[in-house]
């Protein structure tokens, strides 16, 4: 059985002679299993963030959406130009995650951070148009966000030996 959840409410316990007990912690346990932690590979499932946000205080944080007021804001910054009829109603779950972490990258960077992440996602990113009169990246699907997105969360490096760039698939502070 898996635990759903922790309660702390009055219960009787139920062992040789009933015992009421106040607000005690209890875990309910369910046939299947909420969530699934495998060591081995250091991998972590589960089926609802709400559940498991009950018992993993904090999670949520890590798969947290932006809002639809969120991903507008971010669109309308200073280094973002939308183009081909592109809209905030048009970005998918995985960007509108990207935009909630990358807003809070964008708003712990220094006036210098911010300066040079520019020619930093440039250098990653030549697909990306970027316009050097108003100082924007021309963004007109979803494809071309994430791109941005990745180069603001600083997900793009190079190797130290080999000299090839690559896109980090996931990153840890250390």
């Amino acid at each position: 059985m898996a635990a759903k959840t922790i309660l702390r409410k009055k219960h009787i316990l139920l062992i040789q002679e009933p015992i009421m007990v106040q607000a005690s912690p209890m875990i309910i346990l369910n046939q299947n299993a909420d969530a699934v932690y495998d060591k081995e590979i250091d991998r972590f499932y589960f089926k609802d963030l709400t559940t498991i946000s009950t018992i993993f205080k904090g999670v949520d944080i890590l798969y947290r959406e932006a809002t639809s007021a969120e991903t507008t804001q971010f669109l309308q910054k200073p280094f973002v130009s939308l183009a081909n009829g592109y809209s905030a109603n048009q970005v998918k779950t995985m960007n509108r995650k990207r935009i909630a972490l990358a807003t809070e990258a964008w708003d712990s960077f220094s006036a210098k951070d911010k300066k040079a992440i520019i020619p930093y996602i440039q250098a990653y990113c030549p697909q990306l148009t970027f316009n050097a009169v108003n100082k924007k990246f021309t963004v007109s699907s979803e494809e071309e966000l994430k791109f941005l997105l990745y180069g603001l969360l600083e997900r793009y490096y190079t190797t130290p030996h080999g000299g090839k760039k690559r896109l980090a698939s996931a990153v840890r502070d250390l």
